[in-house]
């Protein structure tokens, strides 16, 4: 906890532990939710039934590492941040340290699930991953994830911002 304790004395926030940690399963389970909802609509659109059990444990166990992953992405947005920059050159630096890790957290991310799910556990990949594995799954998700990502940084920012005012 004392990464985020940093991060929030630094940003002025009084936050308890169980508060930071409810209001981050509420971000990222409405992720969830929408995910799970827009992709058995789809499959049902297509004729098909809706998300398999290995696509609905991919689902939940991605979203389970985004969550836990929180607290070092607000410690980011607390060492690269994208609000009042002083200078463009250190915006443009700030903004690619965050795109760098929204990428590699999204490879590792996508690394444990295949690693876990379907090779671990001996999952059939499903629709949704194709046989491609690891760098398809990337690649497909990483736009999802770069708007969740940069939704929590916003999110942030304007908390931090709220309490400084």
């Amino acid at each position: 906890m004392n990464l985020l304790q940093t991060v929030f004395q630094a940003a002025g926030i009084p936050v308890r532990p169980r508060l930071f940690w409810g209001m981050a399963a509420l971000f990222w389970s409405s992720f969830v939710l929408l995910g799970y909802l827009q992709t058995n609509a789809y499959w049902s659109l297509q004729g098909g039934h809706g998300l398999t059990r290995s696509e609905t444990l991919d689902l939940l166990l991605r979203s389970l590492l985004w969550f836990l992953s929180t607290p070092l992405i607000l410690y980011l947005v607390h060492r690269a941040p994208l609000t009042s920059p002083r200078q463009p050159g250190r915006l443009a630096r700030h903004l690619a340290i965050h795109l760098a890790a929204q990428f590699t957290l999204n490879l590792i991310i996508a690394c444990v699930v295949y690693g876990l799910l379907y090779k671990v556990l001996g999952l059939h990949t499903g629709r949704s991953w194709g046989p491609d594995g690891v760098w398809a799954s990337t690649l497909l998700r990483l736009s999802n994830s770069l708007a969740m990502y940069m939704l929590l940084v916003f999110v942030h920012s304007v908390v931090a911002y709220a309490y400084r005012i």
